[in-house]
């Protein structure tokens, strides 16, 4: 649970600051019997750390996931792709299929809206997936992902 709301303008720029791995090594994709990974990531002068949720189905068939940053306080982004469940935004707005939240101040990560085309690829490779989300997050030195 969350412990305190960001500001927008915070929250903002905790989005936009760039971002390395704690750990350099190779990032493991998470599979279907080892479903969710997690890895630490820093500001580059090392005074904000964030967290790195990798998420899969645990459908062996199934080509769903969630890549997610968060701060102590709570969720930044999380994308989730290739889902069947539809997302209800807090205005009774309706997403199918993969969506971005985004945190909003008053509403947290609640907010969702589609992926931009010029940022994401179709979904079809989660390893592409996850280094584009990566970059979206202004992530540095992203390590090689197996």
């Amino acid at each position: 649970m969350e412990k305190t709301l960001l500001s927008q303008t915070v929250a903002d720029q905790l989005i936009s600051m760039e971002k390395i791995f704690e750990d350099k090594s190779p990032i493991n994709m998470p599979n279907h019997i080892e479903y969710k990974r997690m890895r630490k990531l820093v500001s580059i002068n090392h005074d904000i750390n964030f967290l790195l949720d990798i998420t899969c189905a645990r459908n062996p068939n199934s080509s769903q996931g969630t890549n997610q940053l968060r701060v102590e306080t709570g969720v930044l982004l999380r994308l989730d792709y290739n889902v069947t469940a539809p997302h209800t935004n807090p205005d009774g707005k309706i997403l199918l299929g993969s969506h971005l939240h985004r945190y909003v101040e008053g509403f947290r990560a609640r907010w969702a809206s589609r992926p931009s085309d010029q940022v994401f690829s179709e979904f079809t490779d989660r390893r592409r997936t996850l280094r584009e989300f990566l970059e979206y997050c202004n992530v540095r030195e992203i390590p090689t992902i197996n």
